[in-house]
């Protein structure tokens, strides 16, 4: 038999399982005298999980929304920002159903809510609201199976496939020209290098290996290390950076300056918020281009990138884990489709030649063409 959990300290023996994507232990606070009997009681709680879709004693059934919602919000972890918006989402769902046994509830019911919200707000926001509800009720409400049915049969917006805006060539220029020198490096060592907003403010000095041409990025957003290589003009900017703050060995490549003199403060980088939301968003909205972001500079450089690049090279130097985002960052452009062709046409005509491709002018074909 498998002891997968089993452990043992001193004389006794305990178990350690997840429990709702959180490791838990159970034999506290003396354990289990025996391996058999905690294996035992391993088998029980897992006959437990498969026949009814639950832990023994974790039965909310008959909790309201609000206050799932507190219990649920108890449990997450993470950004900021990401906890006041589920916060937000929920206690809205909490507010259109008051008092409201979580069973009570019907799939009608909140397809209904979801297309009055949808009156309101985007399709798309009605959706994430859903979303919200569902992965609270998921965690949350026993047996497993009934939340699979309920949104089974729960309506909501159909998901369109936007198609993300890049830079084109025009308007690269026309930000260079309005922008400070200053701002307009830094953008264009973006578009040179492909990295998000946060790592890119993050850069630092050590990183960045001169002899070899390339900058060792470290784990960042669950992406795994790797060395990026840095083409010349990518080199000459951060040159030009390095030269300016005194060739330093280590610290960060777009420090944070002190507001009064203007001098660079080493200690801290600059915040990309700060300059997103005073300086470059407002040099877009300037140039009637308030529909871009930053974000979209990371999509140009993928895209620039497929024109040439093999899918899996444009994988590798974005970082992605999976191959599939490659296609949600390269933007097709009818000038690539046809350089594409073009290219193809003359990949064909070198290795096979056009003779045997194309028939002689007094084939069949041209004299069915001159009838």
């Amino acid at each position: 038999m498998s002891d997968r959990g089993l452990y043992q300290v001193g004389k006794r023996w305990y178990l350690r399982i997840a429990v709702h994507g959180q490791m838990q232990r159970f034999g506290k606070p003396h354990g289990f005298r025996t391996k058999d009997e905690a294996r035992i009681f391993r088998d029980r709680l897992r006959a437990s999980v498969r026949d009814r879709g639950q832990f023994p004693g974790q039965e909310r059934t008959g909790d309201t929304l609000d206050e799932l919602r507190t219990a649920y919000l108890a449990t997450i972890k993470g950004k900021r920002a990401s906890y006041r918006d589920i916060a937000i989402q929920l206690h809205w769902w909490a507010d259109r159903f008051p008092n409201r046994p979580i069973l009570s509830l019907r799939p009608n019911d909140v397809s209904t809510a979801i297309t009055a919200l949808g009156e309101r707000v985007s399709g798309t926001t009605a959706n994430y609201y859903a979303a919200n509800l569902r992965a609270m009720m998921r965690r949350m409400v026993k047996p497993f199976s009934w939340v699979l049915d309920f949104w089974r049969d729960v309506e909501r917006f159909p998901m369109v496939q936007r198609v993300m805006p890049i830079y084109t060539a025009e308007d690269i220029q026309r930000i260079f020209a309005a922008a400070t020198e200053r701002d307009a490096l830094l953008i264009y060592l973006n578009l040179l290098i492909g990295v998000r907003r946060a790592t890119h403010f993050a850069l630092r000095w050590e990183w960045v290996q001169w002899e070899h041409q390339l900058l060792q990025l470290p784990t960042i957003k669950r992406q795994k290390s790797f060395a990026l290589p840095l083409s010349v003009t990518a080199l000459e900017i951060l040159g030009k950076f390095h030269g300016e703050q005194g060739k330093p060995r280590e610290g960060w490549i777009f420090p944070a300056r002190w507001q009064n003199s203007g001098r660079i403060n080493p200690r801290i980088h600059m915040d990309p918020h700060n300059w997103y939301n005073r300086t470059f968003k407002p040099l877009l909205r300037g140039l009637g281009l308030g529909h871009l972001t930053f974000h979209a500079l990371r999509r140009t450089w993928a895209t620039a990138l497929g024109r040439k690049a093999p899918q899996r090279i444009v994988q590798a130097l974005g970082n992605w884990a999976d191959v599939r985002v490659v296609g949600r960052y390269t933007i097709p452009q009818e000038d690539s489709m046809r350089e594409g062709m073009e290219w193809v046409a003359q990949s064909l005509a070198q290795s096979v030649g056009t003779a045997i491709l194309l028939p002689p002018p007094n084939s069949a074909h041209a004299e069915n063409d001159d009838k």
